[in-house]
């Protein structure tokens, strides 16, 4: 009895219902559906193409030439100029030494230099005197006008104040070249930029006490160049030459490009497993200790690849808009790879300094897609944030 009458309830329930489907059906079938929004933009095929094979290699910049300056004379430091990473030109005041000492040695010399010339100009009357006294004596003595004991003590004073001239002479000498010697002193006490360049280490602060020799700051020269160093894999080392073309970028200072290897040094790290190459920045301005990338070619592949342009990210997934064959835009989602640019017939590996935002929107930028698209296929490359999905094209 309790299931009849659950039976009826539910019957009861869908008649009640029909006239309400019946109600929207009608009106789904009788509605009119809005025409596709035409739309006006540029467009470009899917392409095919051999890439590369490279791989990449973190490095670094050092400078050609560095110096080391360290002060001649011992003492504290007094002021320095310059902080680390600073800019400097040849001849630029760097550091100042405390030449307090030197400059009381340098007057104690010049009193004592003019004290001896003053006892010298003193000695040298007496001397003089002493000189036309022996004369005189000698010829006395020679006429039998005087005595030996006479012509003996006049030429005994005559010698002895002449040592004392010769002796006052020497001390004059003795303390002039200990003044020249301080005064050059005086010259260590400022320590100048031999290059023009940029201050690398710092290593001394005012106070600090240091001997001569002791290294005090590093530069970098700019004049004398920069290299990029890496250290690459050892399975490349019978495969990479001087000469050979690589792929180099260092963002901090827009260097992206193709340069060739100036040095294969033909040794390998026991640590790391690795060889060194140099490659020879021509680019002045470059600095030493910025970090960098080369990356090398070890074979090729065949890749489907879509213009930077035509690449969209909303809501965090990339995709583009397809036109199909009715010409109807449709958003898909893609799995992209690396960036890539074609020079004079060739691909070569883009690592955009710019950022990848402003690196998509230049016509020799093609991206790597990885799936969700065909050779062939075509793409929105403009107004990309105009369109929607469902657009027609015009």
């Amino acid at each position: 009895m309790l299931l009849r009458i659950r039976i009826c309830a539910v019957y009861t329930a869908l008649l009640l219902l029909l006239p309400v489907l019946s109600g929207c059906k009608e009106k789904e079938t009788t509605g009119k559906v809005a025409p596709a929004k035409v739309v006006k933009v540029d467009t470009a095929r899917i392409i095919a193409g051999d890439l590369p094979v490279m791989r990449m290699f973190p490095g670094g910049t050092v400078a050609k030439e560095s110096v080391a300056l360290a002060p001649k004379m011992p003492g504290y430091v007094k002021v320095v100029r310059v902080e680390e990473g600073q800019a400097v030109r040849k001849g630029q005041i760097l550091l100042v030494m405390d030449d307090t000492d030197i400059k009381a040695r340098i007057m104690a010399l010049e009193s004592a230099v003019e004290a001896a010339k003053s006892q010298k100009a003193a000695m040298e009357s007496r001397y003089s005197y002493a000189k036309s006294n022996f004369r005189r004596f000698s010829k006395l003595f020679k006429e039998d006008a005087a005595t030996r004991e006479e012509f003996d003590r006049a030429e005994s004073k005559y010698r002895a104040i002449k040592a004392q001239v010769m002796a006052l002479d020497a001390n004059i000498k003795r303390a002039q070249a200990q003044l020249a010697e301080a005064k050059n002193q005086l010259s260590y006490a400022e320590i100048a930029s031999p290059v023009n360049g940029w201050v690398t280490r710092r290593l001394v602060d005012p106070g600090t006490y240091v001997n001569p020799g002791v290294t005090v700051l590093e530069l970098d020269s700019e004049d004398a160049g920069v290299w990029f160093k890496a250290g690459l894999d050892e399975a490349l080392l019978g495969s990479l030459k001087k000469g050979q073309v690589v792929t180099l970028s260092i963002p901090s200072a827009g260097i992206e490009g193709q340069y060739p290897v100036a040095q294969v040094v033909q040794r390998v790290n026991p640590a790391t497993r690795t060889f060194v190459i140099l490659i020879d920045l021509p680019e002045r301005h470059v600095r030493g200790g910025l970090f960098g990338r080369v990356f090398v070619k070890t074979g090729a592949r065949h890749a489907v690849l879509l213009p930077g342009k035509a690449l969209v990210n909303r809501g965090g997934l990339e995709g583009v808009f397809v036109v199909g064959h009715d010409s109807i835009l449709r958003w898909r989602v893609i799995k992209t790879g690396r960036t890539w640019t074609r020079t004079a017939g060739s691909w070569r590996l883009y690592v955009p300094v710019a950022g990848a935002k402003e690196a998509v929107q230049q016509d020799s930028i093609f991206i790597e897609a990885l799936s969700g698209l065909d050779p062939g296929e075509v793409v929105v490359t403009s107004d990309l944030e105009a369109v929607s999905e469902g657009n027609r094209l015009e």
